[in-house]
């Protein structure tokens, strides 16, 4: 009932086939390939595959790129916030959390000093900081409305928000559909005593101690998703969190995660949730393939094989993993507790064998095409570059406090990394709507636009805008503003 409630195979054997195709394919392709292919090697019965080549960008394309960045118009944060309310609405997200009632467009102040939160918050200057550096704003003020609004679910919609806004642009199908992303932690000082910061030598020598913020990026370039985690925790066993609890319309269903984020059991895990787990493999050397029991030799490969599957401990534990999957699919467990959990019971549990022997053969398929597919590695790398342009862009943004974060508890520490993540999505869709704006007055004097070149332009660009200084709300932005069907420059 459970199986069938949530569409997944019922019986082992329903499902078995299926994976033993895929192994078996997936194998005879890299093995025919091998010898025809000059960029993979093996030696000392390791694999070696050599490093790809930098994409070339056409001329074209940088020269797009250079008339888009000299026509795109200057902002102030201030302004680039109050625009995008007035196209979005995101602000309505947030809710009163005495009364559940949201921010009413008619009180203006209440907006404002909304706004001057989430700056403080997510450039972490603090609410100090903002009083310093505006005009008619005050601590207190600040205070109260910030206790009243920000919190962990009010984020999540108004994030979510933002990120099904940017889908709708044009300009957005250039750069994907919405069905990969990409996730990668970034590291932050903690200097003041917080239960979850820990030591981590290899950012803060040996007396520092801090947390990593876990990010998600979508193939469009925006931020959906993001987690406080310890700087020593398994990142492979929080991916899962950000495919399943986003709550916007993206349908990531091909995550890219760097070595840090995989795991034999999350292979299995992502598998039966209809997930292609994609991460890079930067230790290829160390890597070994399995193959199916039943007798089968692959004449150019033989040497990397670690040894046979276990299809009986699949078969064994196949009732618990439904069971599992079900209950991460009604939310009855969070996908990153249950994760961990399996991962420290080890061989304890027959659970955990099972998973983590189907998620070797999983691994071995995906590991054939790895390496006999440039394609997709250069898919997973360009994946990955999204993600690591983000965190440049959160580095300017989360500029005060040389980027440490000074808050105590887990749920302060949440809402900053929220905030932080908001106002990166904020600049991604405004980015999208005025290089859509530039696009067509360019095309509009003549300039011949080729749709190619438009999947090399970032909406990550920041050099026109104001970040720094002063953060002073001109409300005539919001009096000014066309619709967004008839906005260009």
């Amino acid at each position: 009932m459970i199986a069938e409630e949530h569409e997944l195979p019922l019986e082992f054997k329903e499902h078995w086939p299926k994976l033993e195709r895929l192994l078996k394919e997936s194998l005879r392709v890299l093995d025919e390939a091998y010898p025809r292919d000059e960029r993979l090697k093996i030696r000392d019965d390791q694999f070696h595959v050599a490093r790809l080549e930098k994409l070339a960008q056409p001329p074209s394309a940088r020269e797009l790129r250079r008339r888009v960045q000299q026509t795109i118009g200057k902002r102030q944060l201030t302004d680039l916030l109050l625009e995008l309310h007035g196209w979005t609405g995101f602000l309505r997200a947030f809710t009163r959390v005495t009364t559940g009632r949201p921010v009413t467009e008619a009180d203006i102040a209440e907006q404002i000093k909304l706004l001057a939160c989430l700056i403080a918050e997510g450039c972490n200057i603090g609410l100090s900081g903002m009083e310093t550096n505006s005009s008619g704003l005050l601590q207190g003020q600040l205070g109260e409305v910030k206790f009243s609004y920000i919190r962990e679910e009010t984020l999540a919609r108004a994030i979510a928000m933002l990120v099904n806004f940017q889908m709708q642009q044009p300009l957005a199908e250039h750069w994907g559909q919405g069905h990969s992303s990409s996730s990668d932690a970034r590291i932050y000082g903690v200097p003041v005593r917080a239960l979850n910061a820990t030591y981590h030598p290899p950012y803060f020598a040996s007396a520092g101690r801090g947390v990593a913020i876990y990010t998600h990026v979508s193939d469009l370039w925006v931020p959906f998703y993001t987690q406080v985690i310890t700087c020593h925790a398994r990142q492979a066993s929080f991916v899962l969190d950000g495919l399943l609890y986003h709550g916007t319309r993206l349908e990531p269903k091909e995550p890219y995660t760097d070595r840090h984020g995989f795991t034999e059991c999350l292979f299995s895990l992502a598998h039966v949730l209809g997930i292609r787990f994609c991460p890079r493999i930067k230790d290829l050397p160390e890597q070994r393939l399995w193959r199916p029991d039943d007798g089968t030799r692959y004449q150019n490969i033989e040497p990397v094989f670690a040894g046979k599957l276990e299809m009986n401990v699949i078969r064994e534990s196949w009732d618990e993993i439904i069971r599992l999957i079900a209950s991460i699919k009604r939310g009855e467990v969070r996908a990153s507790l249950i994760v961990s959990k399996i991962s420290a019971a080890a061989r304890s549990s027959k659970l955990f064998r099972g998973l983590q022997e189907m998620g070797r053969l999983l691994k071995t398929a995906y590991l054939a095409e790895y390496l006999c597919n440039e394609e997709l590695r250069r898919r997973v790398l360009l994946g990955l570059n999204k993600v690591e342009s983000l965190h440049s862009l959160a580095n300017d943004v989360h500029f005060s406090r040389q980027g440490e974060l000074r808050d105590r508890t887990y749920e302060d520490q949440l809402n900053a990394a929220s905030s932080l993540n908001l106002l990166l999505a904020a600049i991604v869709c405004w980015n999208t709507i005025h290089i859509q704006a530039c696009l067509k007055k360019l095309r509009a004097n003549g300039y011949q636009v080729n749709d190619e070149d438009l999947r090399f332009l970032s909406p990550l660009s920041r050099q026109h805008l104001g970040l720094y200084g002063r953060y002073e709300f001109d409300l005539r932005r919001l009096e000014e503003l066309p619709p967004l069907e008839q906005f260009s420059y």
